[in-house]
């Protein structure tokens, strides 16, 4: 009872925190606190992801704000996936001075069983160290910044495919088109 209340106190303080951009950081920080503590702090990680519900729908559009830097957001579709399980959300967003610049992210909660199921997948594709190297590019798996992650570069294209986990819960794919790896990552500081 009292973390649902907490949780009620920390969604109404996000919502009078958002700015024009969507969201503030301090907001989504608070949201991410919120949800966090119990999970890492469990000695199940498993048992607390599935019996957790997914965020709602306006919990999750505000984690990430609708204007990153120079990307705006053009497109937000957010909802359940797989029969209603699982909470999901993509934004595209498009460079408002180069508009053949785009980024696209997918945010999936991995609360509930099929959120887990999900998440666990992902995690068994970033568990080890790995790199491929094609002609046009390469696919790697490693650490940065105290994340896993998986980076897909195409050169000839500069199509960038990132895929993480941030706070043991979300899933979080990224791609974008024409951006430069040190561009795109600097984007990403924003997002986590």
């Amino acid at each position: 009872m009292k973390s649902c209340i907490l949780l009620f106190f920390v969604l109404l303080v996000v919502s009078c925190q958002s700015d024009e951009e969507g969201v503030s950081k301090v907001g989504a920080k608070a949201i991410f606190t919120s949800i966090d503590s119990p999970i890492q702090n469990s000695a199940n990680l498993k048992n607390s992801l599935e019996q957790l519900v997914p965020l709602s729908l306006d919990s999750i559009r505000k984690l990430v704000p609708v204007k990153i830097g120079d990307y705006k957001a053009e497109k937000i579709v957010a909802g359940s996936r797989f029969s209603g399980e699982v909470i999901g959300l993509e934004i595209r967003f498009i460079n408002e001075h180069d508009p053949e610049k785009k980024l696209t992210l997918e945010l999936i909660d991995g609360a509930g069983k099929t959120g887990f199921l999900i998440l666990n997948a992902s995690k068994e594709r970033l568990k080890n160290d790995f790199e491929e190297l094609f002609l046009t590019g390469y696919r790697r798996v490693y650490s940065k910044d105290g994340l896993r992650v998986r980076e897909e570069l195409d050169h000839i294209e500069l199509d960038l495919e990132l895929e993480f986990i941030l706070k043991n819960r979300f899933q979080y794919k990224i791609k974008s088109k024409k951006l430069a790896i040190n561009e795109l990552w600097d984007l990403v500081q924003v997002l986590i």
